[in-house]
């Protein structure tokens, strides 16, 4: 079983809205978790995977969803480092975003 950490952000003022640590063996829990973020408007989850890789997903209007993918906690919140290792678009549900990144990272 692995652990999630999930911090959802008003990227406004950047002060965390609320934050969600997720045991879980699929990703469900994680969807339905970030699904209920995502949907409230000016905000995006953020969650560290197991292997120390640093996740961001957001709603990107009509286009479906963005992810960027750092390297760790510590290079998103580094105010010098402003490109992220890997991300990607997913123009489909935010499962599937959530697969997409997840196995990229």
């Amino acid at each position: 079983m692995n652990t999630y950490e999930i911090r959802v952000t008003n990227v406004t003022d950047d002060k965390d809205f609320c934050t969600h640590e997720v045991q879980s063996t699929s990703l469900r829990a994680i969807d339905c978790i970030i699904e209920e973020a995502i949907s409230v408007s000016d905000k995006s989850a953020e969650f560290e995977t197991p292997n120390g890789k640093f996740i961001n997903i957001y709603e990107a209007s009509d286009e479906g969803y963005m992810y960027d993918i750092w390297l760790s906690k510590d290079d998103y919140m580094n105010d010098t480092i402003y490109d992220p290792d890997d991300g990607g678009q997913c123009t489909s549900t935010l499962s599937n975003a959530i697969e997409m990144a997840l196995s990229q990272a």
